[in-house]
């Protein structure tokens, strides 16, 4: 939900800049607790950045994501950019996390940025919202879009599996929409900025081919995403790689574990 004073003030502030980008208020709503959560930090904590440095200047989407130092980056709702920045960029409705790839490339077209310390978007957190954020307590969705129904019928209604499958899924969009457009650049720091991101990425997409079923047809995706698999965990690249031999040391697994029990 937006601050009554959110358009006014990013109009105010933008200026000659691309994006004007505001800081985030989160409301906790029961059964979740703020005071169990580990509490968010503030833009500008993000960002190692002082009211004096952002009055006086703007920055490039690079020098935010290096001070960030963080592994990903999204956006949505958190400030006021030029539609200009859009051309062809959209979200895609049918992925969790939409956001991250969407605000990864607008940040990346915008020559300009300015950062607003003040908190004009109110993020509700709730167990039954895309994101799960449920899960710390073992409390996931209850109710699914049509779209997800193949998921919940593949994964028997298992909130868990099918919130991780349906983040693996959308994490093979997200890197092949960043492959995309990092081949449009030029600039060399931001194209291994982007690739650094899409490597991250890249675990959960590859991440998807160690379920038990795979009924988006993850491992269609991955081929163009095989140069990017240097933080792929060794358990993800023989699921995929020998996807036979998984299965049978999974066998295996589930077998020496129930003769134990």
């Amino acid at each position: 939900m937006l601050d009554p004073l959110c358009i006014q003030t990013c109009i105010e502030t933008i200026g000659d800049c691309d994006i004007a980008w505001h800081d985030v208020r989160y409301h906790y709503e029961p059964p979740l607790d703020s005071s169990k959560c580990q509490p968010y930090p503030s833009l500008l904590e993000t960002l190692h950045l002082n009211s004096e440095q952002i009055t006086a200047q703007s920055f490039s989407a690079l020098a935010l994501w290096e001070r960030q130092n963080a592994s990903g980056f999204s956006f949505v709702a958190v400030g006021l950019f030029r539609t200009a920045l859009l051309q062809n960029l959209r979200f895609y409705a049918t992925i969790e996390s939409e956001d991250a790839l969407f605000g990864m490339i607008l940040f990346a077209k915008a020559k300009q940025i300015k950062i607003i310390p003040n908190a004009l978007y109110l993020y509700r957190l709730h167990t039954d919202s895309t994101s799960t954020h449920g899960e710390s307590i073992g409390v996931f969705r209850t109710t699914y879009p049509p779209t997800m129904l193949p998921l919940v019928q593949a994964f028997k209604y298992d909130g868990y599996l099918i919130k991780h499958y349906n983040f693996a899924y959308s994490c093979a969009h997200i890197c092949l929409g960043l492959l995309e457009f990092i081949s449009t650049l030029e600039d060399k720091s931001l194209k291994n900025k982007l690739i650094a991101f899409l490597q991250v990425r890249a675990i959960y997409a590859f991440g998807g081919t160690t379920f038990s079923a795979d009924p988006r047809n993850i491992r269609s995706l991955l081929k163009p995403l095989e140069p990017y698999m240097q933080l792929v965990s060794k358990r993800a690249k023989l699921a995929y790689f020998m996807p036979k031999t998984f299965l049978f040391l999974q066998a295996f697994k589930r077998i020496f574990k129930n003769s134990k029990g």
